[in-house]
């Protein structure tokens, strides 16, 4: 089966679009998880000897554990702009789990690019008037970040991922073992989404929204605990898209876009909304 899209206006309508996935693509993002599945299980010594390469612009690369804080978890960065480094860090490892998580995660980075191109960015940008889309995140590729996240079983948290905006251009969820994920909706209210197996849901971040000067909404979104992913925990692959010379939310004067409520940005004017830019 060839990958469809919903109704790209959806993305407008109720700030996210799902997109299918063709087979296999599909395949190997579900390969990608199991190969995830297998690091997650690995005793602590070998994966936080893998160790993170910051990076004081962009996301690090590599593992961490946040094992504190208002959303537990442990996650893997991958970026082809890093590959060198982190194949560096696998050979030091020398173990096959790692190894074959590692080259499985680079080879789906790779395979989204045609995926991406074709079943959303080109249509996004012909139906919604986004000029260059397309180009901008293409040009960009070797920078879209990959990223493996495990939320612990046994957790007494409510959140497991506490309610926030993403700030990048935007975001492909490819896969969640679980339920959980809320969006806010721009009438004020939390409500599930859902996808699933065979297909992504993507979300405008702050970035997109700047680009289409505030005609496309990033969403505010977090995932909530239930009783089952308390006790079996939780998986998820998504994938932070960027954009060639984009423009960055300005951390250093705002602070964190965790302080503002929900829905903040929703109604606000672009020549407002550019404000929290580095311009």
């Amino acid at each position: 089966m060839e990958s469809t899209m919903q109704d790209v206006h959806a993305l407008k309508g109720q700030d996210f679009v799902r997109v299918s996935y063709p087979k296999d693509l599909a395949r190997l993002v579900k390969e990608s998880q199991e190969k995830a599945a297998a690091f997650w299980t690995l005793p602590d010594e070998i994966k936080d000897s893998f160790g993170y390469q910051p990076d004081t612009v962009r996301s690090g690369v590599g593992y961490q554990s946040a094992e504190s804080g208002r959303d537990p978890k442990e996650h893997f960065h991958v970026r082809l702009a890093d590959a060198a480094w982190l194949r560096e860090q696998t050979a030091r490892v020398d173990h096959p789990a790692v190894t074959a998580f590692v080259e499985t995660a680079l080879e789906l980075l790779v395979r989204l690019k045609p995926f991406a191109q074709d079943d959303f960015l080109r249509p996004a940008e012909r139906e919604l008037d986004v000029p260059d889309l397309a180009k901008k995140t293409l040009a960009s590729h070797e920078f879209w970040l990959l990223r493996f996240l495990h939320y612990h079983e046994g957790s007494e948290a409510e959140e497991f991922a506490a309610e926030h905006v993403d700030k990048g251009a935007f975001t492909a969820h490819l896969l969640e073992t679980d339920s959980g994920f809320e969006r806010y909706t721009p009438e004020g209210k939390w409500e599930p989404v859902e996808f699933g197996d065979g297909e992504t849901m993507i979300i405008a971040g702050l970035g997109l929204q700047y680009l289409s000067r505030c005609q496309l909404i990033a969403m505010h979104h977090r995932v909530v605990a239930n009783e089952r992913t308390r006790t079996t925990g939780r998986d998820s692959i998504v994938c932070f898209f960027a954009f060639e010379d984009q423009v960055h939310y300005d951390k250093g004067k705002w602070g964190p876009t965790q302080q503002f409520p929900a829905g903040y940005f929703y109604r606000m004017p672009f020549e407002e909304f550019r404000t929290y830019f580095i311009q």
